[in-house]
């Protein structure tokens, strides 16, 4: 009987073929709402000067600075109280913030120094030029960049777009992946964990596909019809998984057998242009495989950064974490009272040591792990887990 054995590369070989693969250049417009999170694909430049003419900054009067010299609580300056302009000499008028300021004036004096009484407008302080006042093309000018080819599009920036009218931009179109479930482990679990993980990611599930045989499989593999490829289950050396067979008989299977743990079996290739990410169909070898691997590549090819999702913060071990010599491994702990906690080693093969954790450990491949008492990086699942540190899993140590 022959026993056959996946020839296991190391992590950085793997993150090298991934790294080696470009952010889409694939463009669409959309409605700024829904670019939200995306790369622009080009500068947006400002059509116009913004404002097109100075403004008041705060409510008060509009006046000629040099008028106001001198004026003090204890010798007020009176001017004449006028309602419309343009602004005479020796004249004030109200104005409010964000309104025009009339023709003649190059201030705005605040409420509280002036004082009306009847028609006149007692001054208590002096102003300069500019005083209160968003000069024509504070905001920008006509042709300025706006925001850069690249940049992320967020939240705030769709306020800044509005002021400069625009609501449609050019982004950089999301990946599109396709995600099949191969072999027969898990299936319900895998294509539920995968769908929402590209989403994280930043790619657009194209479709989520049964291949419960080889025929369905070579279909799939002869039209991927994706950017990127997600196969879940049939990555083993069992009787029934065909993927690794099938991705070097249809395209290039680059490597077969990752030194990681949990998610040894996973696998890298690809068909055409479109590259493939093979991944254990057990769940938890699944989720680790592909935040080692499929999460790299999908962010490289969605432009983003960091390559990992996680936030890192440094925090002390409770007690140890052990590791194997020769592979990288992925420690699911907790957090308590500001110390980190490895999850149960015991149940090292089950899910439920993902849903109790807080976050992962990465223990390098030439680490034996790390003693009680040691700081450690803690990386949380996804971008909305609160961190102090950005700091990324180095493969070297």
């Amino acid at each position: 009987m022959t026993v056959r054995t996946l020839q296991r590369c190391l992590p950085e070989t793997a993150f090298a073929w991934i790294d080696r693969w470009s952010p889409l250049t694939a463009t669409a417009a959309l409605d700024s709402h829904a670019a939200v999170g995306q790369r622009l694909a080009r500068a947006v430049l400002a059509d116009s000067d913004e404002p097109s003419a100075a403004l008041a900054a705060l409510d008060g009067f509009a006046v000629l600075a040099a008028e106001t010299e001198g004026a003090s609580d204890y010798s007020p300056l009176p001017l004449t109280l006028a309602r419309t302009g343009p602004l005479n000499p020796g004249a004030a008028m109200p104005v409010r913030s964000g309104e025009p300021l009339p023709v003649g004036a190059d201030a705005v004096l605040s409420l509280e120094l002036a004082d009306v009484a009847g028609k006149s407008l007692e001054v208590a302080g002096g102003v300069a030029p500019g005083d209160g006042v968003i000069q024509a093309g504070d905001e920008f000018r006509v042709g300025e960049a706006l925001l850069p080819a690249g940049h992320r599009l967020r939240i705030q920036d769709l306020g800044w777009l509005a002021l400069a009218g625009v609501d449609r931009v050019a982004v950089h179109r999301r990946p599109r992946v396709r995600v099949v479930l191969a072999g027969g482990y898990s299936r319900e679990v895998d294509g539920e964990l995968l769908g929402a993980l590209v989403g994280r990611d930043g790619g657009e599930l194209k479709g989520l596909d049964m291949a419960p045989d080889t025929g369905t499989l070579t279909t799939t593999f002869a039209r991927p019809d994706a950017d990127l490829l997600l196969v879940a289950g049939g990555s083993g050396l069992g009787d029934n998984d065909h993927v690794a067979r099938l991705l070097a008989e249809h395209g290039i299977l680059a490597h077969h057998g990752v030194a990681i743990h949990p998610g040894d079996g996973a696998m890298l290739g690809q068909l055409g242009e479109t590259p493939v990410v093979g991944l254990p169909g057990a769940p938890l070898g699944c989720v680790c495989a592909y935040d080692l691997l499929g999460c790299r590549l999908l962010r490289r090819l969605a432009g983003r950064e960091p390559l990992w999702p996680y936030r890192g913060e440094r925090l002390p071990l409770s007690r140890k974490i052990a590791s194997r010599l020769g592979r990288l491994e992925v420690c699911r702990v907790r957090v308590v009272a500001g110390q980190v906690e490895p999850v149960a080693v015991s149940e090292g093969r089950l899910f439920r040591t993902l849903a109790r954790a807080d976050g992962v450990v990465l223990v390098p491949v030439q680490s034996e792990g790390y003693p009680a008492g040691s700081e450690v990086v803690v990386y949380g699942f996804d971008e909305a887990t609160v961190m102090s540190s950005t700091q990324r899993y180095d493969p070297h140590g």
